[in-house]
């Protein structure tokens, strides 16, 4: 009886974990490298140099909302999948059977990724060169 309590507490600590990771790290294929132009703009926004005029704020805000929003739906997926293959660990499941929840979790991360570059690509869009060669140096 305790060891059943005991295994149940455990898969629940294991996947409370996982999804509290999951929402830290970033869902990309690739981490680094890739520029967090938004990230950047935001914490500059009223930065002298960078000059962003209302037209360049109100589109660069909608590219951050944009992806923002895509990103942190990935990232709850991938959550959820990840704590499928965490349950799928403790009952012994054949190691095939993974495939599909991998697969997708693949996917989301691809997707993610994909936001990324649309996010970067619609960004330099926005900016001029000089505004471009700014960011670049903060």
């Amino acid at each position: 009886m305790f060891k059943k309590y005991f295994i149940t507490f455990v898969i629940s600590f294991l996947i409370t974990t996982s999804i509290a990771q999951a929402k830290q790290k970033p869902p990309f294929l690739i981490l680094g490298g890739i520029p967090h132009y938004t990230m950047t703009i935001k914490q500059n926004w009223d930065n002298k140099e960078l000059n962003l005029t209302k037209e360049q704020k109100a589109e660069l805000l909608k590219i951050r909302k944009d992806t923002i929003s895509g990103i942190v739906s990935a990232k709850k997926k991938i959550a959820a999948l990840k704590s499928q293959v965490l349950k799928k660990i403790e009952m012994k499941t054949e190691l095939k059977e993974f495939d599909t929840i991998l697969n997708k979790i693949a996917s989301h991360k691809i997707e993610a990724t994909k936001l990324h570059l649309s996010c970067v690509y619609r960004t330099k869009k926005v900016l001029n060169k000089k505004q471009l060669e700014v960011i670049d140096s903060l």
